[in-house]
Parts: structure tokens; C-alpha cells; sequence
């Protein structure tokens, strides 16, 4: 919110409140890794899209839990949206046990018509490694982004990334390869969140401004960040052609398909100069 803000839109099927709030955390951790500018940390911990408007849809309560319905409302709601907010990105680090096919599960087949809309859907693959089988809903969904999360090690070379035990693994129903591609997703330090913050108010006591942590959740908006800046860079692009370029340049960590797919997600030839 500083020095601008960004966040222009908020809508809550929970507790329908007007404005703004976040009494988990989750949610504005995700954000700021997809859109953070760092402004609390002098530009240290920025996102990967700093300049992008956020639209808040809470569709979780402050356990973190929340229902389908309320889920694909939240969906339906960001389609009604899009336009009037120019709304080019879902990003879901949400997932559940899927309870069909992908074809005939309900979160599945939403992110189906979002995506079919225009709109580029990013979803977590799930926590439930390193099982097989294991892919939460959505991201079972043949047509999105699925995302597991890879280790990096805390080096900078990614000789020795590997794909986080958590991060769960394909196939989906079906035999449907995911998860598409992996991207950071352990030991992340994002937004910490005053969760008894509300409009008419601040806590009285001070809080971090920062926190870390790990899942495949915090993979996902690093992708869905990627995403924004790839509409960004070309306003003729479509979720399917982001996708490709997304997993085209990937880079391989040597690992089985079924835990990273195409591989570790790679910024730099997607941005280089032709």
C-alpha cells in the first residue's frame, strides 16, 4: 500500500466485510511475493512483479480453511471483474484432495472457465509429497499452471536444487502430467501480517514486518508474477502462449518428471533481448 496503493480491489466471501484484511496471513504473504516492492525493507524483499495492482478475493477464513462454494464464487467473481480491473493473473495457493476427475471435480472444472475467459490460473500442486499421486485441486487441471516447489539449497548455483519432499507429485487423475514446473518454494521471506488489523484500526503492539516460509504455496506466486510480467511485456499474449514460454524455458534439475515437470522455472531467457 505504500508508497501508492496498489491494492485496488477487495471482496470477501467469508465475512463479507468491505475493506481490507487478512486475519490469517497467508494471503498477504503470497501477495507479496508476487507483488511486494520491498518498501519496508528498503527494496530488500521484493516481489516479482513490485509494480502490479493486487486484487484481494478472500475466500479462506482465519484458520485458513474455507468451502468450495465460496471458492468458485470468489472464481466467478474475478471473471465478472476482469475487465472493469484488467485482471490478466489468478493466482490459488489453495488446494484440497481431489474428489473426481479433472474433468468432473468442481474446483478443477471452475479454473477450467477462468482460464478459457483469458485469464492465466497458477495453483499450488500441493503439500502432500513426496508421495505419488498426490496433486491437489485445481491444479489437477490439465489446462493451468501447476506448481511444485524445488529447494534451492541456499546457493545461488542451482546445481544442487532439489525438489522439496512436500512439494506433491503427479500424476493427476487420469494419468494428467503435473505438476507442470517448479519454482522456490522453501525458506521464502515475504509480508508478515497484523492479522487484528482491520479498517477502523492497528493493534497496539508492533509486529515483524517479515516472516519465512515454506510450501508449494509460496512457489506459486513466484510464477504467477512471472505471469504478470510476461502480459506486461506482451498485451497480445494468451494464457496458453504464457504457459508455453513459462515451461519452454524452464530449466531441468535432473530430476522425474512427476515431481518437477518441465523443471525449475528460469527468468532470465524469458526477459532477454532478441
Amino acid at each position: 500500500t505504500r508508497p501508492r496503493n496498489r491494492l485496488i480491489a477487495f471482496k470477501d466471501f467469508v465475512n463479507d466485510k468491505g475493506a481490507p484484511y487478512d486475519d490469517n496471513g497467508h494471503g498477504t504473504f503470497v501477495a507479496g511475493i508476487a507483488a511486494g516492492n520491498g518498501y519496508a525493507s528498503q527494496g530488500k524483499y521484493k516481489g516479482i512483479a513490485p509494480q502490479a495492482n493486487v486484487i484481494g478475493v478472500k475466500v479462506m477464513d482465519a484458520r485458513g480453511d474455507g468451502s468450495t462454494s465460496d471458492i468458485v464464487a470468489g472464481m466467478q467473481w474475478v471473471v465478472d471483474n476482469a475487465a472493469k480491473y484488467n485482471i490478466k493473473v489468478m493466482s490459488l495457493s489453495l488446494g484440497a484432495t481431489p474428489s473426481a476427475s479433472a474433468q468432473r471435480d468442481a474446483l478443477s472444472s471452475a479454473v477450467d472457465g477462468v482460464w478459457r475467459r483469458g485469464i492465466l490460473v497458477v495453483a499450488a500442486a500441493g503439500n502432500d509429497g513426496p508421495k505419488l499421486n498426490t496433486i491437489n485441486t485445481p491444479g489437477i487441471n490439465p489446462r493451468i499452471i501447476t506448481v511444485g516447489a524445488s529447494d534451492d539449497k541456499r546457493t545461488v548455483s542451482i546445481r544442487d536444487d532439489g525438489i522439496a519432499d512436500f512439494s506433491s507429485r503427479g500424476p493427476g487423475p487420469g494419468r494428467i502430467n503435473k505438476p507442470d514446473l517448479v519454482a522456490p518454494g522453501v525458506k521464502i521471506k515475504s509480508l508478515n501480517t497484523d492479522t487484528s488489523y482491520n479498517a477502523e484500526g492497528r493493534a497496539k503492539q508492533p509486529y515483524p514486518l517479515y516472516s519465512t516460509m515454506s510450501g508449494t504455496s509460496m512457489a506459486t506466486p513466484i510464477v504467477s508474477g512471472l505471469g504478470a510480467l510476461l502480459w506486461e511485456k506482451n498485451g497480445r499474449s494468451s494464457p496458453d502462449t504464457i504457459k508455453e514460454s513459462l515451461t519452454q524455458n524452464a530449466v531441468s534439475l535432473r530430476k522425474k518428471a512427476l515431481a518437477q515437470g518441465k523443471g525449475l522455472v528460469r527468468v532470465g531467457t524469458l526477459f532477454a533481448p532478441h
